[in-house]
């Protein structure tokens, strides 16, 4: 028997038990056993989503949507939509680049 299976739910504190309700109390046991002791930052689902949020903007603007559109659709400035395009115009470019330096 392990000390991970000695505790419930009435002997954590109520941001623990928060995390552990919303997980279980057997995955919370897990993460504790694993993670214990060790901060751990649990990253906004923006922050996930974002790469696979990006390439469908470029993807919808190089089929023909406005910046101005995809602005509105994506709830984001135009110049943020521009730094996505900029950013996804690098990317491109250093990727050509690199497989024209492999063919050499």
């Amino acid at each position: 028997m392990r000390l991970t299976d000695d505790f419930t739910l009435d002997d954590l504190n109520e941001d623990w038990r928060e995390l552990a309700e919303v997980t279980g109390l057997d995955t919370y046991k897990e993460l504790v056993r694993v993670f214990g002791g060790i901060p751990v930052y649990i990253p906004k689902l923006e922050n996930i989503t974002r790469k696979n949020r990006d390439d469908i903007i470029v993807k919808e603007f190089y089929d023909g949507m406005t910046v101005k559109a995809l602005a509105a659709k994506y709830d984001r400035v135009q110049t943020t939509i521009y730094t996505i395009l900029r950013k996804a115009r690098k990317r491109a470019e250093k990727a050509a680049e690199t497989n024209t330096k492999g063919k050499s």
